[in-house]
């Protein structure tokens, strides 16, 4: 389940400081009522007084559904036709999609109950999107063969999914280029802890494909990798840990799952993980699955809220980089790309990255190592870049690094 973030070059610490770990919540809009989701964002990316208790601080983002029929979550447009009216809560969505707090297109909707994507909705989804100046840079599967929008970015899993088969209605993967979409998560990219017993292990690794692990055979798997859609799009996978068993994952069992992760192992690799979540599930019971509302969580807030404060308490100690998922899996893609080059004595220029973001945006969160403990400075073609100093880490040395950008407070 530890996933492992690209090695860094010589000198460049693997994570921010003070981070000796990341983590992100993977959140899913299934079920996901809209006054509980923004009591829940408020919650963990706020300080203040949320109706769930004080905020946490932490940085976690969303995906969205864009359309759907079902009352049970929010989605931007109503109705499952590409020409659905807006919601009459898409104004405050767009807040959220400008910020970047919700970074994942969760398959341009929930088309379970009757099907029917064609590439329309994707087009629109994209011009509203650009009208505001907001890119999903992640794209993840939802539901069940209805949702022939899905892609299959593995051969062998290739079933139902046509979001990538060209020539078919629903066909939309060639304009992910042109969206910013660069990370894609199908059902079949998941880490997770498969029961006990030959047989169970047997009907997990058919269930989940051939990632299950025994908890024996943990294997450190790359934070993202590179493969292509059925059309030959080139787009980068990534894994999500799952391991709750039957029940699908959700914030009633998110408590189990972070109970699973060997925290000291990954704070000891530099590790990372992505967790695997519908924060608008409250739990599955006899096939039924109960949403949350704000009035419950609340009254279970102790429970329900507690491994959300574990986290907490863990950033706050300067173990753990709690991050949104589009952050950190470009993070892992700087990280792969940055070079050094020595200007001389106490001066480095920064290669690689995206160049088509400004340096402060491109190189955030980079840190440095200075061996020398007598200063460093960064460069970027021919210009400073504004730095921290930090004290000496666990490795005993002192470092620079590029402030995060933090997203905008919608908040306040």
């Amino acid at each position: 389940m530890i996933q492992r973030l690209p090695a860094p070059a010589p000198g460049v610490r693997p994570l921010p400081f003070p981070f000796r770990g990341a983590l992100s919540l993977s959140f899913d809009a299934d079920c996901l009522g809209f006054a509980f989701f923004e009591a829940l964002m408020r919650l963990l990316n706020t300080r203040g007084p949320t109706p769930l208790g004080p905020g946490l601080g932490l940085e976690t983002t969303s995906s969205l559904f864009f359309y759907s029929q079902r009352r049970e979550h929010f989605s931007y447009f109503s109705g499952l036709g590409p020409d659905a009216p807006r919601c009459a809560e898409a104004d405050r969505l767009d807040d959220y999609l400008r910020a970047g707090w919700i970074d994942a297109n969760h398959a341009f909707g929930d088309f379970s109950p009757r099907g029917g994507f064609v590439r329309a909705h994707a087009l629109r989804a994209y011009e509203t999107l650009a009208a505001l100046g907001a890119t999903l840079p992640v794209f993840t599967n939802h539901g069940p063969a209805n949702n022939v929008q899905n892609v299959a970015p593995e051969a062998p899993w290739r079933t139902w999914q046509r979001g990538d088969a060209p020539g078919h209605p629903a066909y939309h993967a060639d304009l992910f280029p042109g969206a910013g979409v660069r990370f894609v998560w199908a059902d079949s990219m998941i880490n997770e802890l498969a029961p006990p017993g030959a047989l169970a292990r047997l009907r997990a690794l058919a269930r989940q494909g051939r990632h299950a692990l025994g908890p024996r055979q943990l294997r450190a798997r790359r934070l993202s990798f590179p493969c292509a859609l059925a059309d030959g799009t080139r787009v980068r996978g990534f894994f999500r840990f799952r391991s709750t068993g039957e029940p699908p994952p959700a914030l009633g069992n998110l408590g189990r799952q972070l109970a699973q992760v060997p925290w000291d192992a990954l704070y000891a690799r530099r590790g990372c993980v992505v967790v695997y979540q519908h924060p608008g599930v409250l739990e599955k019971t006899a096939g039924r699955v109960v949403p949350c509302g704000v009035e419950a969580v609340a009254a279970r807030a102790r429970e329900l809220l507690a491994p959300l404060r574990f986290l907490a308490r863990e950033r706050e100690a300067g173990r753990l980089w709690v991050c949104g998922l589009a952050r950190l899996l470009l993070y892992g893609e700087l990280l792969a790309s940055v070079r050094l080059r020595r200007l001389g004595p106490g001066e480095v220029e920064l290669c690689g990255g995206d160049p088509a973001l400004a340096p402060r945006e491109r190189f955030q969160g980079l840190t440095v190592y200075d061996r020398s403990g007598r200063g460093l400075r960064l460069w970027c073609a021919g210009r400073e870049l504004a730095t921290v100093r930090n004290p000496a880490d666990e490795t005993g040395a002192a470092s620079v690094s590029v402030p995060l950008v933090p997203l905008e407070d919608i908040w306040s």
